[in-house]
């Protein structure tokens, strides 16, 4: 890799990441500290959901586990974790209110692990 590199820590032995300095000035440090963004995951499960590939339980559980491991809980996260199994439409109006960038790689990494196109 060209340019220089900053190591982010990570929580165990062999878990450092390696990281361009020009990465981390693109995507933040957050998104390296605290792994993907939530507008990349929103968007992974809009498409999902749109392309009938996701269903309602899952975000929810998602948004479940965001509300227990964020700083500072958002009012989508609640939104969504208080939707019930067959309020899909309402889960993805509710996913469009995430805020943020969508990270365009992960995104068709996450799609494509997922066999979603």
């Amino acid at each position: 890799m060209s340019g220089r590199e900053l190591v982010v820590s990570g929580r165990g032995e062999g878990s450092d990441t390696f990281v361009s300095e020009g990465a981390w000035q693109r995507r933040g440090p957050l998104t390296y500290l605290l792994g993907m963004n939530y507008r990349t995951k929103a968007e992974f499960f809009i498409q999902g959901i749109t392309k009938g590939a996701i269903d309602a339980p899952e975000v929810i559980a998602w948004a479940d586990e965001v509300i227990v491991s964020a700083a500072k809980t958002e009012d989508w996260m609640i939104d969504i974790s208080t939707c019930g199994p067959e309020d899909r439409l309402v889960v993805l109006s509710h996913l469009n209110t995430v805020k943020g960038q969508a990270d365009q790689a992960e995104l068709a990494a996450l799609l494509k692990a997922r066999g979603i196109e």
